[in-house]
């Protein structure tokens, strides 16, 4: 394209010269996202079924949002993620107020099993919500699970959280969030398939969910799992319940480290927090060398909501 051209279309069609622009910011934006486990370190904790169990979305074809639906929307299919730097990460822009979602299709699912649906994300100023929906194959009736984050997309509310809300409400592009919950189909599906569908509703912003997953834990371990990657100097580590704020378990490290991982022994008979919301009921807290701290949820206490 010469300098005339150009000029030209700039003059003659601004609005669709914007429309250009916007999007190829938001194309931009996206660039990073692959291969970012191999380059920034991180703290999890997370259910060790994400490891040992069998990923029903794994090898699935990603079909991006639909462009009738969602004009405005730039996605990316890439790799890169916390537990695995060559898994699925989905990354998805979008600066209207519009309905925007990654969408593929599992079989194999089965009543009265307990499966565990969701993703690693990182995300800025958006609203997710991750959707699993079939057909009941006794009522022809949709049946669907849906999870649904609330990311600090209101910032004229942000005065009236204290830190810690703000922490689990807040968008963090650098930190890595496990979104997810439970669900347990109450009747058979058409063809025993559901439809698993990941993006915002109704809001701008971007995000990118990476491995995303689909697994049947209702005989997986009932144990967590606590892993530090590559992260500054930890002094300690102490895992508490949420709800009661009591400890659960705890390490200390002289000299401090950079590298770690455990398993935590289960402490209850039944996989606690696989059995209902929110989902696990521990929070991370971790004490570096340098005086500072930081919190880990798995996943973060209060974003989730059952409808």
């Amino acid at each position: 394209m010469n300098v005339a051209m150009f000029d030209f279309r700039w003059r003659a069609k601004p609005k669709v010269f914007a429309c250009v622009i916007r999007k190829a910011l938001l194309a931009l934006a996206l660039v990073p996202f692959a291969g970012w486990a191999a380059r920034q370190g991180s703290v999890l904790l997370y259910p060790t079924a994400l490891k040992t169990g069998v990923n029903l979305l794994a090898d699935k074809p990603w079909r991006a949002p639909s462009k009738t639906y969602a004009p405005h929307a730039v996605a990316r299919e890439g790799r890169g993620g916390p537990l695995d730097a060559n898994a699925v990460a989905l990354a998805l822009a979008n600066d209207h107020r519009e309905f925007a979602y990654w969408l593929t299709t599992v079989g194999g699912i089965r009543t009265n099993r307990t499966y565990f649906v969701g993703a690693w994300t990182k995300m800025t100023s958006a609203r997710l919500l991750f959707w699993w929906n079939g057909v009941s194959a006794e009522t022809g009736k949709n049946v669907d699970a849906r999870v649904y984050c609330f990311s600090g997309c209101m910032p004229d509310l942000a005065r009236y959280f204290d830190d810690d809300i703000r922490r689990r409400l807040a968008g963090d592009p650098d930190e890595w969030r496990l979104v997810a919950r439970t669900f347990t189909l109450p009747t058979p599906v058409v063809e025993d398939k559901v439809h698993a569908e990941y993006g915002f509703f109704g809001e701008p912003g971007q995000a990118t969910f990476a491995e995303p997953f689909l697994i049947d834990v209702t005989e997986q371990p009932q144990t967590v799992e606590v892993v530090l990657k590559g992260v500054k100097p930890v002094k300690k580590l102490v895992v508490i319940r949420s709800d009661t704020r009591d400890p659960e378990w705890r390490r200390e490290f002289v000299p401090p480290v950079t590298d770690f991982a455990e398993t935590l022994p289960a402490r209850i008979p039944a996989f606690e927090g696989m059995a209902g919301d929110p989902m696990f009921g521990r929070v991370l807290l971790v004490s570096y060398a340098d005086g500072t701290e930081d919190r880990v949820a798995c996943p973060y206490e209060g974003i989730f909501i059952k409808r």
